[in-house]
C-alpha cells in the first residue's frame, strides 16, 4: 500500500510540474505577443538573434562562412 501512496505522489508531482511548465509556456506566449504588437523592431531583432544563435550553435562551420561572405560584402560594397 505504501507503494501505491508514493506513485500517487510522483503523478501528482509530475502533474504540478507539467501545471508550471504549461503556465510559464503560456506567459511566455502572451508576452511575445505583446512585444510584437508594441515594438516589432526590436522583438524582430531578438527574434533573428536567436534564430543565428541557434544556427551557429548547430552548425558552426556554415555561420563561419555566411560572417566571411557578409563581411566580404560590406568591404567591397562601394560608398553611396
Amino acid at each position: 500500500m505504501k507503494f501505491f501512496g508514493y506513485l500517487l505522489a510522483a503523478c501528482l508531482a509530475l502533474a504540478l510540474a507539467r501545471f508550471a511548465i504549461v503556465a510559464l509556456l503560456v506567459a511566455f506566449l502572451g508576452l511575445f505577443l505583446w512585444g510584437s504588437l508594441t515594438r516589432p523592431r526590436e522583438m524582430f531583432g531578438f527574434v533573428s538573434l536567436c534564430l543565428l544563435s541557434s544556427i551557429a550553435k548547430a552548425h558552426p562551420v556554415f555561420c563561419l562562412i555566411g560572417v566571411g561572405l557578409a563581411a566580404i560584402i560590406v568591404v567591397t560594397e562601394p560608398t553611396r
